[in-house]
């Protein structure tokens, strides 16, 4: 089993995807294939709709393409040509590479019903989760303007909150299926120290809080100024709380975190600090 297939089936713990029986090989070797029940038959049907319905243009329906038109000349009208975030304004190419994200995590099979985005930037991710039909939720600062016209445009939930080593997050009043967590910057110089086991530690702990049973989590981590995502001792600590590793992506489930939750002792970590919005 690839590692791909090992983060999907952490996204889909009760699906049964009968390795080695696929329509292929049944054709190939002339056996006859299972019989679907109508329950089966209906998820087909489903799952097909939802590849029908997610595509750019489909999602686009939603947005006032007027409004769009007047967020994209942004970098015109403010003199913004150097800014980073700017990027962010060819919103096709940003919709078609979350979509594939949802692909490649499953969750065409299996949508989530509530998800929220820690570091959530535009809200292309949440603009997929929701047209799958999640209840969705971002969380990143508001200091960019061109983040800020996406998130309004696309009507999306945000909270402002900046994320801090030993600080939980807000109460946000519900608890969660999908946590994710993408191109993430708060673990890293310039503007703060390098996450260890530690920080990773109370980090992923709150987020265990935040879910549902069968809540996930995912990480994907950008390159740090040494261009590693993270050394071997943090990938093994990422490991023994049962992370899925493979490259930048990290998957967690709630059972596992909460199985190896005392993973570290509780002495090695500082008291938590108050926390601030």
């Amino acid at each position: 089993m690839t590692l791909m297939q090992k983060i999907r089936r952490a996204f889909q713990p009760e699906t049964d995807s009968r390795p080695g029986d696929s329509k292929e090989k049944r054709k190939a070797d002339g056996t006859p294939g299972k019989k679907l029940s109508w329950r089966e038959k209906l998820q087909q049907r489903r799952m097909r709709a939802r590849r029908r319905l997610l595509t750019v243009e489909n999602l686009m329906r939603r947005v006032d393409p007027a409004a769009l038109a007047e967020v994209q000349t942004l970098s015109e009208r403010e003199n913004m040509d150097d800014v980073f975030w700017t990027k962010y304004l060819d919103v096709d190419k940003w919709l078609t590479l979350n979509i594939r994200y949802a692909k490649e995590l499953g969750l065409l099979d299996k949508p989530p019903r509530s998800v929220l985005d820690v570091g959530c930037g535009g809200g292309f991710f949440l603009m997929v989760c929701r047209a799958l039909g999640a209840r969705v939720l971002g969380l990143d600062l508001d200091k960019d303007l061109v983040l800020n016209e996406m998130i309004r445009l696309f009507r999306l939930e945000r909270v402002t909150w900046r994320v801090r080593a030993f600080v939980k997050l807000p109460d946000f009043r519900r608890k969660f299926d999908l946590i994710t967590a993408f191109m993430i910057c708060f673990n890293f110089p310039p503007r703060h120290p390098y996450w260890g086991a530690r920080q990773w530690d109370f980090f992923l702990n709150d987020m265990t809080d935040r879910m549902l049973p069968a809540g996930r989590l995912l990480l994907s981590l950008n390159k740090q100024p040494d261009g590693l995502e993270y050394d071997d001792a943090l990938k093994a600590y990422f490991v023994s709380r049962e992370g899925i590793v493979t490259g930048k992506r990290i998957v967690f489930t709630k059972e596992g975190l909460e199985r190896t939750r005392d993973t570290l002792t509780r002495k090695e970590l500082p008291v938590p600090v108050a926390a601030v919005g």
